[in-house]
């Protein structure tokens, strides 16, 4: 990634966040204010993390400085916002973290909408190879857990409360219910 992809995707995020048209009570754009600068911190880290990698001599003494900075100030904002993103997960443009309570460990597309009190994680505590993958333009409900070694399919929407425990590769899918189950049409 480079400097310009990356400042163009906090960009896009800001004006998701921030500058939208919503009338909301001044708590909530403080609140998704929040989000929006953890989101960003998390996405500087990434990239100092990159550069990091390939970096030699006094560039490499800058990104970890700029990296330990990234990662701390984005401790701080989690407190705030009560959001967690795992240092390991992959995260695609305009992800829209709704409310407080969302833990993320795993691989995330591009427009993914994700309500609060969720979970997207692994099965094992020590294992971090089983993570989810969540495709593009996913929608998670209120409470939703998305857990394990799992993909789900582009525009599946995920019910408040559901708990999905395996695949769901056809996209379009509505997935409800504990263990998740695709909804069928009529019901």
């Amino acid at each position: 990634m480079t400097k310009r992809e990356l400042e163009d995707i906090i960009a896009e995020e800001k004006m998701m966040y921030v500058k939208s048209n919503y009338s909301f009570h001044r708590f909530v754009r403080q609140r998704r204010y929040v989000i929006w600068k953890y989101l960003s911190c998390f996405r500087r880290a990434q990239y100092y993390k990159e550069q990091l990698a390939a970096a030699h001599g006094f560039h490499k003494l800058i990104m970890k400085l700029a990296l330990r900075f990234s990662l701390r100030k984005k401790n701080i904002l989690s407190e705030r916002c009560a959001v967690e993103i795992t240092n390991n997960s992959t995260i695609g443009r305009r992800l829209n973290i709704w409310h407080g309570g969302v833990v993320i460990c795993g691989n995330l597309g591009d427009d993914v909408a994700v309500r609060g009190n969720s979970v997207i994680g692994n099965k094992e505590l020590i294992n971090s190879a089983g993570i989810p993958t969540v495709g593009n333009g996913v929608e998670i409900g209120f409470g939703a857990a998305v857990i394990g070694s799992i993909t789900i399919a582009e525009r599946c929407i995920i019910g408040a409360n559901a708990v999905v425990t395996k695949s769901f590769l056809k996209p379009g899918t509505v997935i409800v219910g504990v263990p998740g189950k695709a909804l069928e049409k009529g019901e």
